[in-house]
């Protein structure tokens, strides 16, 4: 068994997916989940790689999502599901509590949003030469 990066363990006789809908190369991957294998391209990127995201619609509804380039995937009605829209950071503050009459703190974990988008790049150049990327956008979403 060789050991998958952030997506597990495989089995060392399963090729690795190339990302294409293909498996080997020759036959392509298919799945009761998926209803079409038309894929198309969103104007969100992953925020695992930044990469583009591609969708295929389910049956029974929603879409399944795929990054183009880790191969991230998630199924949901939005790409928010693997994109960076809405990237969130991890919280930790500290509230007074009181308790059998006597003071005391505790720590409270959220996430908060970091305000990040997928928007479409303005500025392409040679350097940035990709179409969507995630961007720090304030709360007029500039």
């Amino acid at each position: 068994m060789s050991l998958g990066s952030h997506h597990g363990p495989q089995e060392a006789t399963k090729p690795k997916p190339r990302g294409d809908g293909r498996d080997d190369g020759n036959e392509p991957v298919t799945g009761p989940e998926i209803a079409s294998h038309a894929w198309a391209l969103t104007g969100h990127c992953c925020r695992i790689c930044f990469s583009r995201i591609v969708q295929a619609e389910r049956e029974g509804g929603g879409y399944h999502y795929r990054c183009t380039g880790c191969g991230s995937a998630g199924e949901g009605t939005h790409p928010k599901v693997i994109c960076s829209c809405g990237l969130k950071i991890k919280t930790v503050t500290r509230r007074e509590i009181f308790r059998n009459g006597k003071a005391g703190t505790e720590k409270v974990h959220g996430y908060k949003d970091m305000g990040v988008r997928c928007i479409v790049n303005d500025a392409v150049c040679p350097e940035n030469p990709y179409e969507i990327v995630a961007r720090q956008v304030d709360e007029s979403g500039r």
